[in-house]
């Protein structure tokens, strides 16, 4: 009889390991699928950062932002893919699955640890692991830093739990500590650790003493001075332009109202999730009518809480776990973007954890009604299950290009700009050049004052050699907005055309609008190459080369100058340094010159 008993414990332990086998199997159809065109080609495919792992980079990399945000971890991250991988897509795919089945196990292990239920813990981390509001989270490689940020988060709890059951071991709140460091390096949302400390006391029924405040304070002082970092980074890239100005202070209230519900909404029925969600447009003043709704559900649910009193403590612990681990991008502060399933990565543990704790309840048979509701509620989870693989791998299979992504998005959605900039972003780079223009000028049809829309229509006009259209659409772009891109962009087209002077003019402009612009210099010094100003075309290209010693277009003009004017040992050594940071072109001369 032990030895039954034995072995029934042995074989009910390896239920973790079982999820992590079908979450593998889940996301399997995933690991080929490639990069997207958006956020994809600032994280990795045109990170600079990226090709080093010496001292002076990674020193680099965590004393700089990226792409408006400061999450040095997950770019080191980053990093180490691009050591091992390269630039394909597969191994850094496989990291955000590999993180991911690190993080269920992590929550098996909070959840079991909070709960005291291995039943709950299993619930729980199932639902985790194999729901389509993960797969923004796992397959998006831009979205490491939410599987990274996470492994750091659980540990931190954890140890916070292992603090408080080990009669206050400093070891763990040290370790709970490193964890908390590790998580917000990773990402900004790790600022909530310490008020969910908070909650977890509360939850745990912890009697106040001024320690269970002390205690806290240097993870308060770490979130704040975290939180400045942030709003700095985003201030200094236009991330935090209040993309809200046209909406009052009521209408963002509804706003918020509506995110925190509909990402609950999204956790029972996740069909049709739009990737990228516009925000409402308000008729005669209003917004539409669900946005009102919202608040009136949320009354409801406050009432629900008052009313129960036996499931109570899970219900308020499971609520406020979720509304203070996404309150940072409930729109209560402007931030880029709306309703991004990734944003539900942590937070989503706090429904799911009411889920657990309810069916926990009726297996202990702690409602009046439970027996009744054990069978069904049984077949309902394993039907509920089923119909979450299913919809994951369907969503899996959406995520395998961006041509097959954004098509979904304007399927659902015919109306959204961004996907068709994508879209034709994706197709320019397949060669289609026809439908790329089509795409663009949909998106301009849709809002003509998007200026990306009208810059990236004027360069697929030049692969289709309109280039009288293609100029006109550049004019416009930089009249819309006169960013250093779009004047490197024109310039180029004027160089191609053989208008040199009038691109050095376009190029100069760039400059003073960033003058840290390599590329700028780089252009700059082939105009002035093609000018036969051989002097004054080798000073910019040092001058390139200096801001960016990565720049391997930079290396490559040099190199063909000094073959130019004779000086065949200094292009050799610049044609084998850009060849060596990737630049393919510069191999092939390399191979037949310097050989």
């Amino acid at each position: 009889m032990k030895k039954a008993v034995g072995e029934h414990k042995k074989y009910i332990t390896l239920i973790p390991y079982g999820i992590l086998l079908i979450t593998i199997l889940v996301f399997f159809n995933s690991i080929n699928n490639d990069f997207i065109h958006l956020d994809d080609p600032e994280y990795v495919l045109q990170n600079e950062q990226l090709k080093s792992l010496s001292f002076q980079n990674i020193s680099k990399i965590f004393s700089s932002y990226t792409h408006g945000h400061y999450q040095p971890l997950s770019v080191l991250t980053y990093a180490i893919d691009y050591s091992i991988y390269g630039l394909n897509a597969y191994g850094f795919r496989m990291t955000n699955i590999l993180l991911h089945l690190i993080n269920i196990l992590l929550v098996f292990v909070f959840i079991r640890r909070l709960s005291g239920r291995f039943y709950v813990a299993v619930v729980v981390s199932l639902l985790f692991a194999v729901h389509p509001l993960r797969v923004e989270s796992v397959v998006w490689i831009s979205e490491r830093k939410d599987v990274l940020y996470a492994v750091f988060y659980f540990s931190a709890l954890i140890c916070y739990l292992n603090y408080l059951e080990k009669n206050k071991s400093v070891k763990y709140i040290l370790l709970a500590g490193l964890f908390f460091i590790l998580a917000l390096f990773s990402k900004s949302m790790a600022v909530s650790l310490p008020i969910v400390f908070f909650l977890i006391d509360w939850y745990k029924k912890r009697k106040y003493r001024i320690r269970l405040v002390i205690e806290k304070i240097p993870f308060l002082i770490l979130s704040i001075v975290f939180g400045i970092i942030v709003i700095n980074s985003q201030q200094s890239s236009g991330l935090l332009e209040d993309t809200l100005a046209s909406f009052t202070f009521f209408d963002r209230v509804l706003l918020s109202s509506y995110s925190a519900v509909i990402y609950i909404f999204k956790v029972f029925v996740p069909f049709n999730t739009l990737f990228m969600t516009d925000y409402p447009n308000r008729i005669d003043g209003h917004l539409p009518i669900y946005f009102y709704i919202a608040p009136i559900f949320i009354g409801l649910i406050s009432v629900l809480i008052y009313k129960v009193r036996i499931f109570r403590r899970e219900l308020v612990f499971g609520l406020f776990f979720y509304l203070i681990t996404i309150s940072l991008v409930l729109q209560i502060i402007p931030v880029s973007g709306f309703l991004w399933d990734h944003y539900t990565y942590v937070p989503s543990v706090g429904i799911l954890f009411i889920i657990g704790q309810f069916l926990g309840y009726v297996q202990d048979r702690r409602f009046s009604y439970a027996h009744k509701l054990k069978g069904p509620l049984t077949t309902i989870m394993v039907f509920f299950v089923l119909m979450l693989v299913v919809v994951t791998w369907n969503r899996n299979n959406i995520w395998k290009n961006s041509g097959s992504l954004f098509s979904e998005v304007i399927r659902l959605n015919p109306d959204n700009e961004a996907a068709y900039i994508n879209r034709g972003l994706y197709l320019l780079e397949q060669g289609d050049y026809k439908q790329a223009e089509n795409d663009f000028s949909q998106a301009i049809k849709v809002k003509d004052y998007m200026s990306i829309a009208w810059l990236n229509r004027g360069q697929v006009r030049v692969e289709l050699k309109k280039y009288e259209e293609a100029m006109k659409d550049m004019d416009q772009a930089i009249k819309l907005d006169p960013s250093e891109n779009a004047h490197l962009v024109r310039g180029k087209l004027k160089a191609d055309l053989g208008y040199h002077q009038k691109a050095i003019e376009d190029f100069n402009r760039a400059f003073k609008l960033n003058n840290h612009s390599s590329k700028a210099l780089n252009n700059i010094g082939l105009s002035l190459a093609k000018l036969e100003k051989y002097n004054d075309a080798l000073e910019y290209f040092n001058k390139a080369i200096k801001i960016n010693p990565g720049n391997a277009s930079a290396y490559g003009n040099r190199g063909t100058l000094y073959y130019q004017t004779g000086n065949k040992q200094k292009a050799c050594t610049d044609w084998q340094r850009s060849a060596e940071l990737g630049n393919k072109r510069a191999n092939q001369i390399f191979l037949k010159y310097c050989k």
